[in-house]
């Protein structure tokens, strides 16, 4: 008997493999799932603009990247000592002005040069629930703590992020053609939002994906990572302390499947050739044997230099160094 129901990811496109380029837009799970991309040594840009939650913000930080237009200083906006902006998370806030101004704009520009020459754009949307300026009615990506009457609160509709978000995606179709999207939904529970208004959140969400992908069929598929966690593992073991994310063996069984059913079969191999030598590098001295120590490093940078040899296309040039400064250290002990 199998007390379980298994949800299919119905992956119907090309499999996912080292030479691609992946970005991510959207939620904290979109951090999780991108992250693990990148610590795999794929091509991947993980929320350039930081965490972003809902679909209308999500867009416009396409639409700007895209656009590629600098944010100006009439755009920040000081709260206690920190500069902030309405479209970035909280991650990019910072007590200097020009500081804060710099490092936007140059992840706006790296951001858009990586969308015109990606294969794939995943994102994940967190929740239908939105907040608008009262005095300019912009939707804002992170409210930074302002006081409640800056803002109204609302939930978006089916109809209005379907047709904002395919706005959006024709825009970048223009300047990439050949780019795929992935939509998911968050996992993450809103419960500030109420259970209810949760519930009501990410129907609309998933409703929302629905109208987007029948839009573009060909271009545009979903990733069910919200129905593996509520109808697949259904249980408060794969949810972390606060009963809202999912936990640290959740995210791994979601990269299990996605490894197994959307990855290639050449990428896979790769992920365990690597995964032992990322091993190696996280492995510190824990006695007093320098010599022997000496050795596993003379083995790790010899199995490092030979994995960068054969796939010449991954760039690995920073945990060589890491592994040749943890030599150099040693030695000089």
């Amino acid at each position: 008997m199998d007390f379980r129901t298994i949800v299919s990811l119905d992956w119907q496109g090309e499999r996912i493999n080292h030479s691609h380029s992946l970005i991510f837009f959207g939620s904290c799970f979109a951090d999780e799932i991108g992250g693990v991309f990148k610590a795999s040594k794929f091509d991947t840009l993980v929320n350039p603009f930081g965490v972003l939650y809902n679909p209308l913000s999500i867009a416009e930080a396409i639409n700007r990247s895209v656009s590629n237009t600098p944010f100006q200083e009439l755009e920040l906006i000081k709260s206690g000592n920190l500069y902030h902006s309405f479209s970035h998370h909280s991650a990019f806030s910072h007590t200097n002005k020009s500081y804060m101004l710099q490092t936007i704009n140059s992840s706006l520009t790296n951001t858009c040069q990586h969308l015109k020459s990606a294969n794939f754009l995943f994102v994940t949307f967190g929740t239908a629930w939105v907040y608008e300026l009262v005095e300019s009615g912009k939707v804002v990506a992170n409210c930074h703590k302002l006081a409640a009457k800056n803002f109204s609160r609302r939930r978006v509709s089916v109809e209005e992020i379907a047709e904002c978000f395919s706005s959006t995606l024709k825009t970048l179709f223009a300047v990439n053609p050949n780019i795929k999207i992935v939509l998911t939904v968050s996992p993450i529970r809103h419960l500030k939002d109420g259970i209810h208004e949760n519930s009501l959140s990410k129907s609309t969400l998933l409703l929302a994906c629905e109208e987007i992908q029948n839009r573009f069929r060909e271009r545009v598929s979903y990733l069910p990572t919200y129905e593996i966690v509520l109808d697949e593992l259904r249980d408060y073991r794969f949810y972390a302390d606060d009963m809202a994310h999912p936990s640290k063996k959740a995210v791994e069984y979601i990269w299990e499947r996605i490894e197994n059913e959307v990855i290639s079969p050449d990428s896979i191999n790769i992920i365990r050739e690597w995964s032992k030598i990322r091993q190696g590098i996280s492995h510190r001295l824990m006695s007093a044997d320098t010599e022997g120590y000496k050795a596993f490093l003379n083995t790790l940078l010899k199995n490092a230099t030979t994995f960068a040899n054969k796939y010449k296309h991954i760039d690995i040039e920073q945990e060589i160094q890491e592994i040749q400064d943890i030599k150099n250290k040693i030695n000089n002990v």
